[in-house]
């Protein structure tokens, strides 16, 4: 666990010589890592890819998503990034989250960040790169639900993320029959790609014996 507070983890922060960690390995510049990135997408069926421009050093990434215009990372941008790699925990979800109970003179009862664990696949990346883990990490389904009930929009700042506009009012909230509902999606989601996985490599071994 990494305390909030500790003094060894401030020298841990510094932007490090190498970059990656546990998801791409540990790499010596950012186009190592951006090719890592690639050769490890080529093997998984995404809804986008990733392609050298030409004869030149830059890449193109194509979404598949309706009306999502493709990106083009230049050469001299990925060799900015060295100067922007942070430690990242790359798992940053409530169960991984310590936190700890107080009560202000106020007498309204808050929570504060006491620790975070769970840190086996950290590295060092740009804060986009957890962004981008967090935001794949719900289906895609339900992640609409989410970025319409909260009313959420693409930042133009890859670090920003996902906002809201100040014009937009209060925040609605979820009632718990309504946040229980998304909870038993999530789960009925995860289980049925799991049992198409299993059957998928059941069907594998029935060909190959």
């Amino acid at each position: 666990m990494i305390c909030e507070d500790c003094e060894e983890v401030q020298p841990l922060l510094k932007t490090p010589g190498v970059f990656g960690g546990p998801h791409t390995g540990v790499l010596n510049d950012g186009r190592a890592l951006l090719y890592s990135i690639m050769e490890k997408r080529k093997h998984k069926k995404l809804s986008s890819t990733i392609d050298p421009v030409g004869d030149s050093q830059d890449v193109r990434i194509q979404f598949d998503f309706g009306g999502t215009k493709s990106i083009v990372i230049s050469n001299s941008d990925v060799g900015k990034w060295s100067g922007e790699f942070v430690l990242c925990h790359n798992d940053l979800t409530p169960r991984n989250l310590i936190l700890q109970s107080r009560t202000p003179a106020d007498g309204k009862s808050s929570y504060r960040l006491a620790g975070i664990i769970d840190w086996e696949v950290a590295g060092f990346y740009q804060p986009s790169y957890e962004l981008s883990l967090q935001d794949t990490s719900v289906f895609s389904a339900h992640r609409h639900s989410l970025i319409e009930n909260s009313k959420l929009i693409r930042d133009n700042d890859s670090y920003a993320g996902w906002t809201r506009s100040s014009q937009d009012g209060p925040l609605s909230e979820y009632s718990s029959a309504a946040y229980q509902e998304l909870v038993d999606g999530l789960i009925k989601e995860m289980v049925a790609r799991r049992k198409a996985k299993a059957n998928q490599a059941n069907d594998k071994d029935a060909v190959i014996a």
